[in-house]
């Protein structure tokens, strides 16, 4: 079956969305690698150069013809360059939250930052890559940072074609819409598309000023050293369970001492999966947004040994990575027209508009307004918390260690921030270093009570005797 994913114009890229990249636009990915040694500025630059040859999506800016969002390819972007410096170890994450609160101009710039920040007190840089989530999962960051890192060394990083657009015939055929759930959702483009009613992106700048104004991204950090990953590790191996369903029970069970079971959703728990492992074919190490999710529920058992959960969660996990589970839900989304994802997004988060906006009335006569959008929004219950937590676990991460200059000692991942979630966590392992990042909007979980839930954790490994 032949598919033509790609498009060009005049001889430059240019590809519709889908609805998933749309409606995860201005979410930001994050990694950050922890470099030792001689690494200048320019070094970065440099490489720069050579991962935008490479990513043509590093080349484009987002725009809207015709009501439907497209990447077009633009020649002449610059990727942003920003340096600084960091006068101790948490302070770098700080540089981070601030970054993160000016969004994405979609038109003028790439939806990529970099940030390199000297340390003031020794020889090491933090190297971070803020990219936006509609062209990278946690995946397409580490390819970037191990790009960057190898064309510093000097080795050839060569040039890819075009990433593959996610689409139906990728799947198996078991996951794919049937012909009754194709015509409900026409049905129900045709219908908003009846209600005429339009969004451009003064409305979203006015929701997101409001929004970063009054709003606060925090992450918070676990770190392991080398010996207590490795400890961890086979602790695992042992007792024949994964190191994400470790991580996830003992997560499950600090949120219960924490913050309690009282929460309808408490064992609402959503893993994310790398979708690269499944589709025909293969789409290997371009950059694009190729992760889904996984909804598992289980409810901390206390009366049971730590390892009986562990392995019930396991269980679970297994049983519920279908296909069908897997992309389902991207299809139904991404059936769903350009201009009812809009008007989905402007619904859910149009309450946090700017007052000071001249589109302020527009968006919160829209917000208060009841018609099928609402409808919608309530039956899929995602206009409110419905999960403790989401984690992302990108493994050991392919990445060289030491080179001529440098070494790599460790790498933070930061997914993005979730209003259906109390915390979001990130897990990376590079160098023999597990870290975790706890990300989270302080009016849902607040920062204090992330730092119980991770001294809880460190707690109740230290009771599990790895020694």
């Amino acid at each position: 079956m032949k598919t033509k994913v790609i498009y060009m114009i005049n001889n430059q890229f240019r590809r519709k969305l889908t609805s998933q990249e749309l409606l995860l636009r201005n979410h930001p990915v994050i990694i950050a690698g922890t470099l030792n040694g001689n690494l200048l500025p320019l070094d970065v630059q440099n490489a720069i150069q050579e991962i935008q040859k490479k990513h043509i999506l590093l080349r484009v800016k987002i725009e809207k013809i015709d009501n439907q969002y497209y990447f077009l390819e633009d020649s002449n972007i610059e990727i942003p360059f920003i340096t600084g410096e960091y006068a101790e170890d948490g302070n770098w994450i700080r540089s981070i939250q601030l970054l993160i609160k000016k969004s994405f101009n979609f038109q003028k710039s790439p939806l990529l930052q970099i940030v390199f920040l000297k340390s003031q007190s020794h020889n090491q840089v933090k190297l971070i890559l803020i990219a936006d989530h509609a062209i990278c999962d946690g995946k397409s960051v580490v390819y970037l940072l191990k790009d960057i890192l190898l064309s510093i060394e000097g080795e050839k990083i060569g040039f890819l074609m075009h990433p593959p657009e996610m689409k139906e015939n990728m799947f198996p055929k078991n996951a794919r819409l049937n012909s009754i759930e194709k015509f409900v959702l026409k049905k129900m483009n045709a219908k908003w598309k009846d209600q005429k009613i339009l969004f451009d992106q003064q409305d979203f700048d006015c929701i997101f000023e409001g929004f970063w104004k009054n709003i606060n991204y925090e992450i918070n950090v676990l770190e392991f050293n080398q010996t207590d990953t490795q400890n961890l590790i086979s602790y695992c191996k042992q007792n024949h369970i994964s190191v994400n369903s470790f991580i996830t029970a003992v997560i499950l069970r600090a949120h219960l001492e924490i913050l309690g079971n009282q929460d309808e959703y408490y064992g609402n728990i959503n893993t994310a999966v790398n979708v690269r492992e499944y589709t025909k074919p293969k789409i290997g190490e371009h950059l694009g947004l190729y992760a889904r999710g996984i909804d598992i529920s289980y409810k901390y058992d206390l009366n049971q040994t730590f390892i009986k959960n562990v392995k019930v969660i396991q269980e679970k996990v297994r049983k519920n990575l279908t296909m069908k589970n897997l992309f389902k839900p991207f299809l139904l989304l991404n059936n769903l027209s350009h201009g009812l994802n809009e008007a989905l997004m402007v619904k859910k988060l149009g309450k946090y508009a700017s007052e000071e906006h001249s589109r302020y009335e527009k968006i919160m006569s829209f917000v208060k307004q009841e018609d099928m959008v609402k409808k919608l929004i309530k039956k899929k219950e995602s206009d409110k918390i419905s999960k403790n937590f989401i984690i992302t676990n990108i493994g050991k991460l392919d990445l060289k260690i030491n080179y001529s200059r440098f070494n790599l000692e460790s790498v933070h991942f930061i997914p993005p921030c979730s209003f259906i979630a109390k915390q979001v966590i990130g897990v990376a392992t590079v160098n023999k270093r597990l870290i975790l990042n706890f990300s989270n909007y302080e009016h849902i979980t607040s920062t204090k009570s992330t730092i119980a839930i991770i001294k809880k954790i460190k707690t109740l490994i230290k009771t599990l005797n790895f020694d």
